[in-house]
């Protein structure tokens, strides 16, 4: 609409916003690590092969993506009360605004998990926990109180999940792979979720061979950013186990928070995976410079081949 057939433009216009990104990664990064760290997190956003790929596509992520940065660092900022956090909240409220058009769903759980790790992080065990259980009962509260034709409803929020829930069955009867069993479908499928969440952070994973061009160079650019799963989990195993650990929350809570939902009703749905894996990758930076022990690099890469046996015979017809 704004810039009519030349694809060319809007793809330039992504790719400068993609390149904004870099930025606000290394801003993020240098709030907590020192400048190295920061810069090797810019770098692997910047040159994995899968984000460029995901820049590169004519679609909205990289708009979302930026916006999303944005309100990250600004609410780390407030919450972590840095010289100036007050003109913070006027940014995280101006790209909450932005970014309502393209990811309504992401408003309040962000807005939740922002909440919740600054309770968790100002209060002991019991008392963050009671705060946090208001923190939820006042969303709701929120959700009732705005109309009924609102993206942020929760009427609206239910009917969305219970559609993708009821929908998820027929997906799964054309897909293969892994995906196809961790998706839930109801209730009995709750036990799925944790696994869901674990293997949407690898998502296209293992490479296809045989549905497109795309398909095909998605899974196999993916790759490498699979190679940084040991250190992605060294990277935020360091966040939660140091003294400082709640400070460092919102690194660790805002993944975390969006695999869970995203691998419960989304598991098919990969590119949504870049709401939150530029803070993934500040994990894996945080991890490569800490170092990943041989063995724990064997056990992952070995148990990824694991799951990738039984998918390829699924998909060549054996199981």
């Amino acid at each position: 609409m704004l810039f009519g057939p030349n694809t060319l433009v809007i793809r330039f216009f992504l790719i400068a916003l993609a390149s904004m990104t870099l930025w606000y990664i290394y801003k993020i990064c240098r709030l907590y690590f020192d400048e190295p760290t920061a810069r090797l997190a810019a770098a692997l956003q910047a040159f994995v092969p899968y984000p460029i790929l995901v820049s590169l596509n004519h679609r909205k992520d990289p708009i979302t993506q930026l916006l999303v940065l944005v309100m990250l660092y600004h609410a780390i900022r407030v919450f972590r009360q840095e010289p100036g956090w007050v003109r913070s909240i006027f940014w995280v409220l101006g790209a909450l605004v932005a970014v309502y058009p393209f990811r309504s769903g992401l408003i309040l759980p962000f807005l939740g998990v922002m909440m919740i790790c600054y309770v968790l992080a100002n209060r002991n065990a019991v008392q963050g926990m009671a705060l946090t259980i208001v923190t939820v009962l006042a969303m709701i509260v929120l959700q009732f109180g705005v109309p009924d034709d609102s993206k942020i409803n929760l009427d609206t929020y239910t009917n969305r999940a219970e559609g993708k829930l009821a929908g998820s069955a027929d997906i799964g009867e054309t897909t293969s792979g892994i995906t196809s069993l961790l998706r839930v479908t109801g209730l009995t499928d709750l036990y799925k979720i944790p696994f869901a969440a674990a293997v949407y952070l690898i998502l296209p994973f293992p490479p296809e061979f045989q549905r497109g061009e795309l398909a095909i160079l998605s899974g196999q650019l993916n790759l490498v950013g699979v190679f940084f799963l040991p250190h992605m989990m060294i990277g935020a195993w360091s966040l939660i186990r140091g003294p400082n650990w709640r400070k460092n929350l919102p690194l660790v809570v805002f993944p975390i928070v969006f695999l869970i939902v995203l691998g419960a009703v989304h598991i098919g749905l990969i590119r949504y995976k870049w709401i939150f894996y530029p803070v993934c990758l500040i994990w894996a930076a945080v991890g490569w410079r800490i170092g990943a022990p041989f063995m724990f690099k064997f056990a992952v890469y070995g148990g990824l081949s694991l799951i990738a046996i039984p998918v390829y015979l699924r998909r060549l017809g054996f199981l």
